[in-house]
């Protein structure tokens, strides 16, 4: 038993040591200052203008988060994503946050690549993504989703 213990503690120690002398943990990778500005302007809440759904969609933009979901209730998705208003048209990559799958919806932490067009002026926003694949390089007028800002 008295060598148990010992064990016990010689194993604590140097549990102890590794954690001081591992390397501390990588910063998180630093946006531009144009994408925390993209960002900005998207945050909010948005209503799916032209739908062919019966059940258009919601999207709330926070801090590196966005909340899909139908006004009935049916589909719900929370996403993180980064911004890259460097290019043309502006582009959005989306990582899927949910912890389960099933028929209906992707994988958890499937990737999606696709592209934004904001119109400030309209209130208008246009997102257009696609699954683990290639980014798109223009909108498709049957899949692009567009929303305009909610009234408070």
């Amino acid at each position: 038993m008295r060598s148990l213990s010992c064990l016990l503690l010689l194993v604590c120690w140097a549990c102890v040591g590794c954690r001081d002398s591992q390397p501390p943990p990588a910063e998180e990778e630093t946006r531009s200052a144009a994408e925390l500005e993209a960002e900005a302007r998207l945050r909010g809440n948005w209503r799916e203008r032209q739908s062919k759904r019966k059940d258009p969609l919601q999207a709330t933009f926070g801090e590196g988060t966005l909340h899909l979901f139908s006004e009935g209730g049916f589909h719900s998705s929370q996403y993180s994503f980064r911004l890259d208003p460097s290019t043309t048209p502006p582009a959005i990559d989306l990582v899927l946050e949910e912890l389960w799958e099933d028929k209906y919806h992707a994988k958890p932490r499937t990737r999606f690549h696709g592209i934004y067009q904001l119109d400030p002026g309209r209130g208008t926003l246009k997102l257009y993504w696609a699954e683990e694949g290639r980014r798109p390089r223009e909108f498709d007028p049957e899949r692009t989703h567009v929303f305009e800002r909610a009234q408070k």
